[in-house]
């Protein structure tokens, strides 16, 4: 699909005149929250390692890179204390006892390959034995032994807990140097013993438990951590485990365990139920019991309670009406392969600018040349010649239809279809298609249809440097005639340096900043789920990647503080009708409604600028973000979905009011405040703050599925009353009127049930006292 890529959360840039900055060191990763395991303290310790296998490439900030343990089976496990049961039981006479020997402590040494015990006959006996006792009798998965036999028989027994001998092997000179080896034994073994007439020799007796065969890796973190978030690459391999536990400690005496499923192929964000205190970090595979079996463990990174995103952003107030805040994303012709002008009113851009105050398109250069080092010919083209690849096309038709719409244009120029090969001269073709572009559609010197134009989608598939040395000279080819309209960069996102193909911190640097003024955005809510499986949430969810515009403001805040910030693509995908959604990221279609508006409001307090969503419509295509639209696809006839219903009843009260501030946001409620636009922004206290709103809307941040709820207690300040209330349905009827149970006295008590689906609470006020700050 040309105009989605594979999605995530992600960032742009932009630009209007170039705004001056304060004087700021540069730093690209200024987003980023580390890793308690990125710290220099940390050590990995592992029961075993295969080969050349680096333990600390599980810290290494590379998931393609691993621990890989040693096998097991057959014999790994002797020299591991904590998985041979008969490991050093010899340096213990008093479950060891012997005939006679010099050496009887190797016999249990955990190193059948160097070192042997002799067992000779006692000095009052014609007979050698060694008997090997269990602290405790035991079930065992696997035994072995290895030992000389060359004078004669030895006999080889095991007794169980009530010392009845249970199994009998007779040990002779063709089985010296042998790995002897019995399988699942049924009973509890409480010892091994053996007899011979002669001297024989036992270079190790071992045995696995119940348990069976663990492989185990440990980091110390150096320090006590505060804990609740442990990202891991687990995958163990396949068929190599049966189970795996993560494991949490403080002192490393007493742990808290969590499963994992060892078969997980992607990167697992495991949430702990609390905030944890922990210094050592444990993964404990149990391995299937086969020879030569390993496992796997590729990247650990754990943070505290605020996850990867860092502490929440402070909410402010908004500088821009919601009506304004909110665009959509949309293509030629919005689906009806005809021009916009061609439409009906109530079609494409008259349909969607009941909700939207600005839209996307997704422009593709290869509409416009042929090959990238090409004119686009836009003169041409305003000629109706159209333009150097597509004969027929004249973008102005269509860009003036939006206008006309009252939609303001972003234009989204995605050139991945050229590979990077098929640019010959890369500079002066990026610098010259931008000069045209402004020269024809901005507003200094064209027809003044386009508001914004982006240097790239996503564009991942390009290489950092070629990437910069493409966005400094298609924006400086812009600027050369234009310094109105406003130019981006491609997506990208500032939390997470592994993914370098979309990480900012190595495809922005300062003197490209130089050239944009508005920071892009795009964020979806989606969380990994225990099998790795990436799933689609509510937009409160702490490990949800709707949180990553938390990331990308700290690094605006560092590098860029003056710049605003767009959100040109979020949403959700649902099934609509027949239209279905069978991906993990899908929501049901209520919920695609309702988180869109917790969803709207939550990034109306984070004082961004602008929030497109995507999609206009769903599409005929069977993939994830084909179900995200407003409305349905063509083969509906663009029925509006609850989504759309939403936000336009939203818009109808809220639509001309600014997002003021947040009362709460806590695991119980969250409650924020609109009306005028705050010009003071002081502190104030809450009466001060109630005083000078116009609406209350309050929801409980949860998934829809849980479906719990909250009582809400709330004292009005005096003169202050709710006068009406409506509660949002995710439905095609919106909002139904939500009861108020309101005691009016002095101070007016409201009482309310809060559940996942917002209420609106219109407020009205007396003249009591004056309201500063508004």
């Amino acid at each position: 699909m040309t105009c989605r890529d594979g999605k995530a959360f992600f960032i742009f840039l932009a630009v209007v005149t170039v705004i001056p900055q304060k004087s700021v060191q540069w730093d690209p990763d200024a987003g980023i929250v580390t890793s308690w395991t990125k710290y220099p303290r940390v050590t990995v310790n592992v029961s075993s390692s295969s080969g050349t296998s680096d333990p600390r490439s599980v810290v290494d900030d590379n998931d393609n890179t691993m621990w890989v343990s040693g096998s097991c089976l057959p014999s790994g496990f002797v020299g591991d204390p904590e998985l041979n049961l008969f490991h050093g039981l010899c340096d213990n006479n008093n479950l060891c006892s012997v005939s006679n020997s010099p050496d009887i402590y190797k016999a249990t040494d955990g190193n059948p390959s160097y070192t042997v015990a002799t067992i000779n006959p006692g000095q009052d006996s014609s007979e050698a034995k060694l008997v090997i006792s269990l602290p405790q009798p035991e079930v065992l998965m696997f035994l072995t032994v290895w030992g000389i036999y060359n004078h004669g028989t030895t006999k080889m027994s095991l007794f169980d807990s009530n010392n009845i001998r249970r199994d009998t092997r007779l040990l002779v000179s063709p089985d010296s140097y042998k790995q002897i080896s019995l399988t699942n034994i049924s009973y509890a073994v409480a010892k091994i013993e053996f007899n011979s007439s002669q001297q024989f020799q036992i270079k190790e007796v071992a045995a696995l438990g119940s348990k069976g065969c663990i492989a185990k890796l440990t980091l110390d973190l150096g320090d006590t951590r505060m804990i609740q978030t442990i990202r891991s690459r687990h995958w163990a391999g396949h068929n190599t485990a049966s189970a795996l536990k993560l494991k949490i400690s403080e002192f490393g005496n007493s742990w808290i365990s969590v499963d994992l499923d060892p078969n997980a192929v992607n990167a697992v964000v495991t949430r702990l139920s609390s905030l944890t205190r922990g210094r050592f970090i444990a993964f404990e595979y149990h391995l299937y019991p086969k020879s030569y079996n390993k496992v796997y463990l590729w990247e650990v990174d754990a943070w505290d309670e605020n996850s990867i995103w860092g502490a929440k952003i402070p909410p402010k107030p908004q500088q821009y009406t919601m009506r304004s805040l909110l665009g959509v994303n949309g293509i030629w012709g919005w689906g009806n392969n005809k021009y916009s002008s061609s439409l009906q009113q109530g079609e494409g851009p008259t349909l969607y600018n009941a909700v939207a105050s600005h839209a996307r398109n997704y422009h593709n250069m290869d509409w416009d040349v042929l090959d990238p080092d090409n004119d686009p010919e836009y003169s041409e083209m305003g000629e109706g010649r159209g333009t150097n690849a597509k004969s027929w096309l004249n973008w102005d038709t269509e860009y003036r239809a939006w206008k006309t719409a009252n939609l303001k244009v972003d234009v989204s120029v995605q050139f991945s279809n050229f590979q990077q090969s098929r640019w010959d001269n890369l500079n002066a073709s990026a610098f010259n298609y931008g000069k045209e572009f402004a020269k024809h559609f901005g507003s200094a010197a064209g027809n003044n249809l386009v508001d914004a134009v982006e240097v790239g989608n996503e564009p991942w598939s390009y290489d950092a440097a070629f990437y910069k040395d493409l966005l400094r000279s298609m924006s400086a080819g812009i600027r050369s005639v234009d310094s109105q309209i406003k130019v981006l960069p491609g997506a990208f996102q500032a939390h997470e340096k592994r993914s370098s193909r979309n990480y900012i911190g190595t495809r922005i640097d300062a003197p490209i900043a130089n050239n944009v003024s508005v920071i892009n955005f795009h964020t979806y809510s989606y969380v990994s789920s225990y099998t790795g499986a990436r799933m689609g949430v509510h937009p409160e969810h702490p490990e949800s990647s709707f949180n990553s515009l938390t990331n990308m403001m700290r690094w605006r805040d560092v590098n860029l503080p003056s710049h605003p910030v767009w959100v040109t693509e979020w949403g959700w995908d649902a099934p609509s009708g027949t239209e279905a959604c069978t991906f993990p990221e899908c929501v049901t279609e209520t919920a695609q409604a309702i988180y869109g508006l917790r969803g709207l409001l939550i990034l109306s307090r984070n004082a961004v600028d602008r929030v497109t969503w995507f999609f206009y419509a769903n599409t005929q295509c069977d993939h994830l973000y084909c179900r995200s639209g407003l409305t349905g696809s063509p083969t509906t006839g663009f029925i509006k979905r609850p989504v759309f219903h939403a936000f336009k009843a939203l818009l109808d009260f809220l639509g001309d009011y600014y997002f003021q501030y947040a009362l709460n946001e806590s695991q119980e409620s969250y409650i924020y405040l609109f009306g005028e636009k705050v010009h003071n922004q002081k502190p104030f206290d809450e009466e001060v703050k109630v005083r000078g709103a116009k609406y209350m809307i309050l929801w409980k941040p949860e998934a829809l599925e849980d479906g719990g709820s909250t009582p809400l207690f709330y004292v009005f300040p005096h003169g202050t009353n709710p006068v009406h209330a409506v509660k949002f349905t995710g439905t095609n009827v919106p909002y139904v009127t939500e009861p108020l149970q309101y005691q009016s006295d002095i101070q007016g008590k409201l009482t309310l049930t809060i559940t996942s689906y917002p209420v609106l609470i219109e407020l009205s006020h007396s003249p009591v006292a004056p309201v500063v700050g508004f």
